[in-house]
């Protein structure tokens, strides 16, 4: 694999790519292998201070094929006190040593360090000299749709520099992403297969970022998650910091509450704060929020700008770029996008016992404690679009969890005196996210069908579409990426051979 070695001829004239950039431009460009990291602390320090006052950027892509654990990296750059500071801000970052893209994103920095791990390094493209992506300053961008999904593309924008209008009919949060709290908790898989596990490297991405970019949006840490027939076969290998076995004493003590067997106790598990999301990403002066049901795009004849109108046909707003982020709506405005099925979720809450858990509990349902509420997750009804709330919902609810902690269950008041939201997720018929340009309708995007998974998707996916757009290095393999396009059901017509050939002699 050809590299971009940092040695110090190479950092000259990175100081001197640095100084030039102008606004918006983004050098990226491959770092060398990642060591202990001391070679993307030097090129960081550098950056430092020799960056121009702008929205330039640069992104660092660098490679581990079998990378230090967090502790190790402590060790190892506790013997460089210069750097201790930039040390800080990436050891809050690190990702667990499994293999996969990791991509750290530091706002304020203007800073992105893509960390491929493991045996992700064999997919990777590295470009012998930095590459310089200069996006059209004219661009302009709209979003369609307020929940988690058109806040995540919002947020990877305007931390970009770029003014976003996002353009939401109802009120932000207002749909399936509109939960009081979500629980980013999941199974993993085989740990070779797990740096193509969109679900986990998302829920990690997801957990990673937010704890570093805001204090109030990461309101919990860690989940006990019951054990199925192959989960024992599936963890061999992970690092103790992703999942460790707790025996039924140790699960007691750990969550505070009964627990009658063995679990695995996940401490990357976190909960998030939806609302906080909301408030950080519209608190940005780049983004304005119009009140509007989007029903039509267009183009007038000879104009590049895309036009979003109402059902009468009056042009709500206009833009160079389009993202489609409004779910089960996102096909009614593009049809060549792939159906999505719609599922009804119905999430319960009630007033946190006395004697509530301290931990989130997986358990093919789903539990947390969050402002002083016990909330209880969710139902899965498909072809429902109803969102009334639903007494039979709220008994299912607290069977799933009875199952499980009976004894909880026994402090639990009437599911009559309950409270509930219910919602309606949309996926497609392989339950990925569709993420990438729309077919046949140029420089329009889409980032949908995230079904009961947004919080763990959107984030993640909305960074790779940001970079599909301004022709960024990507957060992900392509080979990920291509398994969310949205053209990945279109049927290639195959050339077909005929049957019989005649003789030239004929």
């Amino acid at each position: 694999m050809t590299t971009f070695s940092v040695q110090k001829n190479d950092l000259q004239l990175l100081a001197q790519q640095f100084a030039d950039l102008s606004a918006f431009q983004c050098l990226i460009f491959h770092a060398n292998e990642f060591d202990d990291g001391l070679n993307v602390l030097k090129i960081w320090q550098l950056w430092r201070k020799t960056r121009p006052n702008n929205n330039s950027r640069i992104q660092i892509i660098t490679t581990a094929e079998k990378p230090l654990s967090s502790e190790e990296l402590a060790l190892h750059l506790a013997h460089f006190p210069d750097f201790n500071n930039l040390f800080e801000l990436l050891l809050a970052q690190y990702p667990p040593a499994i293999s996969g893209v990791h991509r750290l994103i530091f706002n304020d920095e203007r800073l992105t360090i893509d960390l491929w791990f493991g045996d992700v390094i064999t997919d990777l493209k590295v470009q012998t000299t930095p590459i310089l992506m200069t996006p059209n300053d004219s661009t302009t961008f709209v979003v369609i749709g307020a929940g988690i999904a058109g806040l995540s593309i919002s947020h990877a924008l305007t931390q970009r520099g770029y003014a976003v209008t996002l353009i939401e009919q109802d009120e932000p949060l207002s749909g399936a992403s509109g939960n009081p709290c979500a629980l980013l908790l999941s199974k993993l898989p085989k740990l070779n297969r797990v740096s193509g596990n969109l679900q986990t490297m998302g829920a990690l991405t997801t957990a990673r970022w937010w704890q570093n970019w805001a204090n109030d949006v990461v309101v919990s840490k860690g989940a006990l998650l019951q054990i199925e027939a192959d989960d024992l076969e599936k963890i061999q290998g992970y690092p103790t910091n992703l999942v460790q076995i707790v025996n039924s004493t140790e699960a007691s003590k750990k969550a505070k509450i009964t627990c009658s067997s063995d679990f695995m106790f996940m401490p990357c598990a976190v909960g998030i704060d939806p609302q906080a999301i909301r408030k950080h990403v519209l608190a940005s002066p780049l983004v304005t929020l119009v009140k509007a049901q989007a029903k039509q795009l267009f183009k007038r004849p000879n104009e590049s700008d895309w036009i979003i109108a109402d059902d009468n046909a009056q042009p709500i707003v206009q833009a160079t770029k389009i993202i489609i982020a409004n779910a089960k709506d996102s096909v009614s405005l593009c049809p060549t996008l792939p159906p999505l099925t719609v599922i009804r979720g119905q999430m319960s809450w009630l007033a946190a016992p006395e004697n509530s858990p301290s931990l989130a509990l997986g358990y093919g349902g789903y539990a947390a404690t969050f402002k002083n509420n016990f909330l209880l997750g969710s139902s899965f009804v498909r072809d429902d679009e109803c969102t009334d709330i639903r007494l039979t919902e709220h008994d299912s609810n607290l069977a799933l969890l009875k199952n499980s902690f009976p004894e909880l269950t026994k402090q639990l008041p009437p599911t009559k005196t309950w409270q509930g939201r219910a919602s309606l997720r949309a996926l497609p018929r392989d339950s990925m996210p569709v993420v990438g340009a729309v077919p046949q309708m140029d420089d329009v995007f889409v980032l949908a069908g995230l079904g009961s998974k947004g919080f763990s998707f959107a984030p993640l996916c909305a960074e790779l579409l940001a970079a599909q757009m301004l022709g960024e290095a990507l957060p992900m393999t392509d080979k990920l990426a291509a398994a969310i396009r949205p053209d990945r059901f279109i049927k290639k017509e195959r050339v077909r051979k005929p049957y019989y050939t005649a003789s030239k002699d004929n």
